[in-house]
């Protein structure tokens, strides 16, 4: 079962305007963030290393995280990632953090189709907004030294502030709207978030109404703040933990990055604040590893077969020319 924390963010996000699914693998991916306190701006840094086509089904090992194997890509899947894929480098705003739902493309047409729901349009709008002050600076395809497909990104946050804002009043809107399923309303389906107790749910509905930050950034320090009780914070500990122990790799996979990240845990007045602060560089990191997904050659070679551009650059390189200024 997914453990509290990773289910709160999954609810929260999949609710958002976001693609379904996931149009590309890959072996590795670098994530950094940078925070210009002075210009207002969030920098990101994305680097895909053993890029390759997405099979369309999974064979899970009955109850766990863990994938047993994934199907063989279909022309059609390689296709759909190489049109993706080809519009990223060409400055398509589609991004990914891990997997979905953590699943970004602000150009999708969604984002500026009025929707009939008053409550998802204001959510459709609110999206739309924080997606104004996004930008890509740069993209590049590349082949590392291995041979294997690589993407490198820069990406900009104008008045990031301001985007924060809209974030977390957009996340405060998005509980406040269904508060019902959250609390189990008389005539509503309540939505099941991990083990997370009525008290906390209620909790999280108290600080969407009095406007509170869910994240916050401070200076170059970028915090996370959830209510949690003391035992429900010991879950989740727990979770990541034992994960990690038993070499889980599907979920070790997604909390090691943010383990090796965290500069500081803190648990105050039911409230955990997660704390993340710059290495000396400026530059926050976050490393993630897919081990079960394997690099094939169909989806290179359809767009070498494309006179798609790609570069040949090491992955030094290629970390270079997401990063630089």
């Amino acid at each position: 079962m997914p453990t509290p924390l990773r289910s709160l963010v999954a609810a929260l996000l999949a609710a958002l305007v976001l693609p379904s699914c996931l149009a590309f693998r890959y072996e590795g991916e670098e994530v950094y963030v940078r925070h210009d306190a002075e210009r207002d701006t969030l920098e990101l840094a994305l680097l895909y290393r053993g890029v390759h086509a997405s099979g369309t089904e999974v064979d899970w090992t009955g109850e766990s995280l863990e994938i047993e194997s994934y199907a063989k890509a279909t022309p059609g899947d390689v296709d759909s990632a190489a049109r993706i894929v080809e519009a990223i480098a060409g400055g398509r705003r589609y991004f990914v953090f891990y997997d979905w739902p953590f699943l970004l493309d602000l150009d999708s047409p969604k984002l500026s189709e009025p929707l009939e729901d008053p409550d998802e349009e204001v959510m459709r709008q609110a999206a739309a907004e924080f997606a104004d002050n996004i930008r890509v600076d740069r993209a590049r395809l590349f082949v590392d030294d291995d041979g294997k497909l690589g993407i490198a990104q820069h990406v900009t946050m104008t008045n990031a502030r301001l985007g924060l804002e809209r974030l977390n009043a957009g996340l405060n809107r998005l509980l406040l709207t269904n508060r019902g399923a959250l609390l189990g309303a008389e005539g509503e389906g309540k939505v099941e978030i991990g083990d997370l107790s009525r008290a906390t749910l209620e909790q999280w509905v108290a600080r969407a109404e009095r406007g509170e930050p869910w994240i916050v950034l401070d200076g170059g320090t970028i915090e996370v703040h959830v209510p949690l009780s003391p035992a429900e914070l010991a879950r989740v500990v727990e979770g990541m933990v034992v994960a990690t122990a038993a070499e889980n790799r599907e979920a070790a996979g997604f909390y090691v990055p943010f383990l090796r990240a965290l500069t500081e845990l803190t648990h105050q007045d039911g409230v955990l604040v997660a704390r993340f602060a710059p290495k000396g560089d400026g530059w926050l990191a976050f490393e993630f590893e897919r081990p079960n997904w394997e690099a094939q050659p169909e989806l290179l070679e359809l767009l070498r077969e494309r006179d798609v551009e790609i570069s040949a650059m090491s992955l030094e390189q290629a970390r270079a020319f997401a990063r630089e200024q």
